[in-house]
């Protein structure tokens, strides 16, 4: 009897289990049927939009070519509030999407925008809450009024070159952990990543003037315009100065070796496997690997008071005479190894003098 009770019930709750399954939503793609095509003032292109009463599920493709015409304009609020969107695919042949266009899309996971568009509108992607990444083309010169607002999925976002204006708000209550604003921007707005920051880490060209939530423990870091940006880390022209790391995590962080300056806040809160500190560094910063997460760093003694060691599995403090050669520590004599990469992969010719 005990056998055939717990059988009835396996049955009954696989049963319940599959009803449930089958009731959960399934999304099909929009279908061409469902959006609204309207002939541009000029009559060299249609804008879409979504068919007035019509609920768009699932991924939305818009065709390059309607009734024999290109598509060029996605209307303003042309897609608001449809929040069964999964993903867009916009053509190349688009070259304005409108204010509002997706805002309120909060299922949209993915979108492409595409190089023929010069600018992101105001609000284009407010309230898209799933949106977890986003590709700025480098046809991009302006990006809006809390373009991105509110995207509380999107973790990182890299401005490109051609960026020149960003509106308030652009990125505000965004997911974002770090932002560098790029030194090709002129005009920036009010409280970028909001009033109320929720914490992100941000970079900006020093002549710059622009609010930001000052409640942060990490301010907003000014660098020069002819600064260097390489892979997520600033430095200045001639890299005797390291101003700014994002806060994305990486495999390791060898800073070069002309560095001689580390500054305020420059290192905090990033999240690095490996960290390592030449032995030409001469001035670490205020804050400088505040809050730093990692496994494992390498520093010259001299400056074991200005690093809180408690953030780290592994701490190798070197003799202050010692040299860096290929992300290695030596002592002078090549005869003592201090420290090597964990990255480190492949073959390694070990130096002769080494005991």
């Amino acid at each position: 009897m005990p056998v055939k009770t717990f059988y009835l019930r396996a049955k009954t709750s696989l049963a319940l289990l599959l009803a449930a399954l089958c009731s959960l939503p399934s999304f099909a793609d929009v279908t061409l049927d469902q959006l609204e095509f309207t002939l541009t003032n000029d009559g060299s292109g249609y804008s879409v939009r979504q068919k007035y009463g019509t609920k768009l599920e699932g991924a939305l493709y818009i065709p390059e070519i309607y009734n024999g015409l290109p598509v060029t304009r996605i209307s303003d609020r042309a897609f608001e509030m449809c929040d069964k969107l999964t993903h867009v695919s916009i053509p190349n042949s688009v070259t304005y999407i409108g204010e509002g266009a997706f805002v309120h899309c909060y299922s949209l996971a993915t979108i492409n925008i595409p190089n023929s568009v010069p600018s992101i509108e105001s609000g284009t992607f407010t309230m898209c809450s799933e949106l977890t990444q986003v590709s700025i083309p480098n046809s991009v010169t302006t990006i809006g009024n809390y373009a991105f607002s509110a995207c509380s999925s999107l973790s990182q976002i890299n401005i490109p070159n051609s960026v020149t204006s960003i509106g308030d708000e652009a990125f505000s209550d965004c997911g974002l952990l770090s932002l560098i604003i790029p030194s090709s921007v002129i005009s920036l707005g009010d409280y970028v990543t909001g009033e109320y920051s929720n914490n992100v880490k941000i970079a900006y060209p020093d002549d710059l003037n622009a609010k930001f939530d000052d409640r942060y423990w990490i301010p907003a870091i000014r660098y020069p315009r002819n600064a260097i940006i390489e892979n997520g880390v600033i430095y200045n022209a001639d890299k005797t100065k390291l101003y700014f790391a994002t806060t994305s995590p990486r495999d390791k962080l060898i800073i070069p070796s002309t560095v001689t300056e580390i500054g305020d806040y420059a290192c905090a809160e990033c999240s690095i496997s490996d960290i390592l500190l030449p032995p030409s560094i001469s001035s670490v910063g205020k804050n400088s690997f505040g809050m730093f997460i990692t496994k494992r760093i390498a520093f010259p003694q001299k400056f074991a008071q200005n690093i809180n060691l408690d953030f780290y599995n592994v701490s190798i403090p070197y003799p202050d005479d010692c040299i860096e050669s290929d992300g290695m520590i030596y002592s002078p004599d090549k005869s003592v190894l201090y420290f090597a990469p964990s990255t480190l992969a492949g073959e390694y010719t070990v130096p002769a003098e080494l005991k």
